[in-house]
């Protein structure tokens, strides 16, 4: 997309039909761009047959698989839009600059309309 990238406290990695977000964010892990990653998804009726565990907990075996540590990865797994993959992980009990990212996510306008105040 053009954007510079530069390092932060944690990445969220919003469920989708496609692995790829695992698979960039554990690149970027790696490259040492954040300490920590967020998989935040349940079910869609588009994903609910690739991903019958969810969307996040599907993102989190992959990045496993390519090497991010179990420890570094935080997961949400009931989000079934985008409002939700913000609302319900900040209602967990996370870590401070976790919670400042999506607070971040939020206050850049990302999907506005479906998260009500």
């Amino acid at each position: 997309m053009g954007h510079e990238r530069r390092p932060c406290s944690a990445a969220i990695g919003l469920g989708s039909h496609d692995l790829g977000v695992a698979a960039t964010a554990a690149h970027l892990y790696h490259a040492g761009f954040f300490p920590t990653l967020v998989f935040s998804g349940g079910n869609s009726p588009i994903t609910r047959a690739r991903f019958p565990r969810g969307e996040a907990v599907h993102f989190r075996e992959h990045a496993l698989s390519l090497g991010v540590p179990d420890e570094a990865i935080l997961v949400e797994p009931k989000a079934a839009n985008t409002g939700q993959n913000v609302t319900i992980a900040v209602e967990q009990d996370v870590p401070e600059d976790v919670y400042g990212a999506y607070q971040r996510l939020v206050n850049s306008g990302f999907d506005s309309r479906l998260i009500s105040s």
